[in-house]
């Protein structure tokens, strides 16, 4: 490293590592210097930088459960937007004949009784949550963090629900809109018939089973 970048203090670096965005500019920092280097293995620094990408790329940041991961699944976690966009990159074609990827695995969730999709759902960006909404009845559920496998049993961690109108419901499905509140919250609103109703999930809240 050129001598008078050593000069420059380390909590200047640190806020220089946490803004970059690609990956390979981040891992490139390791061959620099030791101060870097043992910055980039401080668990600390892997979080703020994957607050940080979550932040720019609308991913909700409590879709990782940070006390559980270690540095290298912090990592891991930090290069998969990047790895999936690139996925994306090399198989994307403009003609309609090209054949559709396929999923390296899937999961067959039981979501509760009865056992039928609701009619309106959303996967909350990050993989870990979803939401869904039927007849007024809303729904919030814990599949498991996205760098892990799907949970056998998905969490139910909260629901809420109002008395629509019978009448407008046999004319149209719920409608379901949700947004992202800062770090940790969502904010649902749900026009069930005649009824609207806006709820907010917090992340801190314990399940309900």
């Amino acid at each position: 490293m050129d001598p008078t970048a050593r000069k420059v203090p380390q909590d200047i670096w640190y806020e220089i590592v946490i803004r970059l965005r690609a990956p390979v500019d981040i891992f490139s920092l390791l061959s620099t210097c030791r101060s870097i280097h043992a910055m980039l293995r401080e668990k600390s620094t892997w979080v703020a930088l994957l607050r940080a990408l979550c932040y720019h790329r609308s991913i909700f940041f409590p879709s990782y459960r940070i006390d559980e991961m270690s540095v290298e699944r912090l990592r891991r976690a930090c290069r998969s937007p990047f790895m999936f966009a690139k996925l994306l990159d090399a198989n994307s074609s403009l003609s309609s004949d090209q054949p559709l990827l396929e999923p390296s695995s899937k999961a067959y969730l039981n979501l509760g009784e009865p056992r039928v999709f609701y009619d309106t759902a959303f996967l909350v960006p990050g993989g870990r949550f979803l939401v869904q909404s039927r007849r007024g009845h809303l729904e919030v559920w814990d599949l498991g963090p996205p760098d892990t496998p799907a949970l056998a049993e998905p969490i139910l961690l909260c629901q809420s629900s109002t008395k629509p109108h019978v009448l407008a419901h046999e004319m149209c499905d719920d409608k379901l809109a949700v947004r992202m509140v800062g770090d940790d919250t969502l904010r649902v609103a749900v026009a069930s018939g005649y009824t609207t109703f806006v709820v907010s999930y917090h992340s801190h809240c314990r399940p309900l089973r």
